[in-house]
């Protein structure tokens, strides 16, 4: 990176890498989950191998039990922290985290964010669930923080004008989406890239290194465009 142009910008490229569950599930996954739950030997390879990198920002979505008993160890053998998106409306379910457990991670120095209540595609909702989802979560997690929750992450990276509006109306500070590439540092709207449970050090790698040309940034771009005004 160019620090010069750093400090004088005060913004940077990074890529935000989004994790989900962690080791042996203690709970039936839903459809899909299985893709990117990783192995805790595919974690640990994974950390390790992201000790070689810089200018990158791990989330952790669906608030599973796992992120306390498997991840939040792991991170912290390698210094590492992350934002913890987590749906308001599962906490204490089997298999999903617990309020003291949101309490650990602040006090273990992690970042909590909203994921909404129960896990809905927001864009499918009616402006009356759709500020159940954002608002009431936000104040649940808040109360048991005792902190403001600024940053949100959308169920199945699905949003649109209306969601983002929603968003903005609840002052989030940042918002995190699925649409994968790089994000920069400064912007409101920050694409994320999955890691699925195939993944290993060598295809983080080519996470990082993304995207390589002018027309995969330009595709990037146009796809979260539409997101965006559709």
């Amino acid at each position: 990176m160019n620090l010069s142009r750093k400090r004088m910008t005060g913004y940077y490229q990074a890529i935000n890498l989004t994790l989900h569950g962690v080791g042996k599930p203690s709970r039936p996954l839903e459809s899909k989950e299985a893709n990117v739950w990783l192995s805790r030997d595919r974690l640990e390879a994974i950390l390790d191998e992201l000790c070689q990198f810089s200018h990158f920002t791990l989330t952790v979505d669906d608030g599973n039990e796992s992120d306390v008993r498997t991840l939040m160890p792991a991170l912290l053998t390698k210094e590492m922290t992350a934002i913890f998106f987590i749906p308001a409306g599962k906490l204490d379910q089997q298999g999903y985290l617990g309020r003291k457990d949101i309490q650990s991670l602040v006090q273990e120095g992690m970042e909590v964010g909203t994921h909404g209540m129960i896990h809905r595609d927001w864009r499918r909702l009616n402006d009356h669930e759709l500020g159940i989802e954002i608002n009431d979560s936000k104040k649940i997690l808040e109360d048991i923080t005792g902190q403001a929750v600024p940053k949100a992450s959308c169920p199945f990276g699905s949003y649109d004008r209306r969601v983002l509006r929603y968003l903005r109306k609840a002052r989030f500070q940042t918002v995190y989406t699925s649409d994968g590439g790089r994000a920069q540092s400064n912007r409101w709207l920050q694409p994320r890239n999955s890691l699925h449970a195939d993944d290993n050090p060598d295809t983080l790698r080519v996470i990082m290194a993304q995207p390589n040309s002018m027309s995969e940034r330009l595709i990037l771009s146009v796809k979260r465009l539409v997101k965006r005004w559709r």
